[in-house]
């Protein structure tokens, strides 16, 4: 008796190098697609979705809350350990001008000029030496 090229059950197809289905259908031959790095945001919900998101070892990810301006700055070190950095953010509202804003001075009042100091300590040197006279 001859035996087919069977698989657990399954006949094999020797060509393609994978098991044909139920109905003889060879199966796809799934290839990993190599690692591209993404530039789009990773959105968890609330602290909670960030202290679950996993994080490979020796990495570090940005998580953006979606409930709050909050972003969880998620990192594993090389022994898995996860640690987590909360960082709360603005939006600040552009200047139309493109210019900074004015900044109002500072109440002089409280300050003396150079003159007036120099003008004092010479007054205090003169009354230490009067009294040392004495």
């Amino acid at each position: 008796m001859a035996y087919g090229n069977y698989y657990g059950g399954y006949p094999y197809n020797p060509i393609s190098g994978g098991m044909a289905g139920v109905y003889g259908q060879p199966q796809p031959n799934y290839q990993q697609q190599p690692n591209q790095p993404q530039n789009s945001l990773i959105w968890v919900s609330g602290e909670a979705g960030g202290k679950a998101y996993p994080v490979a070892s020796g990495a570090t990810v940005a998580l953006w809350d979606s409930e709050a301006p909050v972003i969880y700055l998620k990192s594993a070190d090389m022994t898995g350990m996860p640690s987590m950095k909360v960082l709360d953010y603005t939006v600040r509202e552009s200047n139309q001008t493109g210019t900074l804003p004015i900044r109002k001075p500072d109440d002089l009042s409280n300050y003396v000029t150079k003159d007036e100091l120099e003008r004092r300590l010479a007054e205090i040197e003169g009354k230490k030496h009067e009294q040392s006279d004495l």
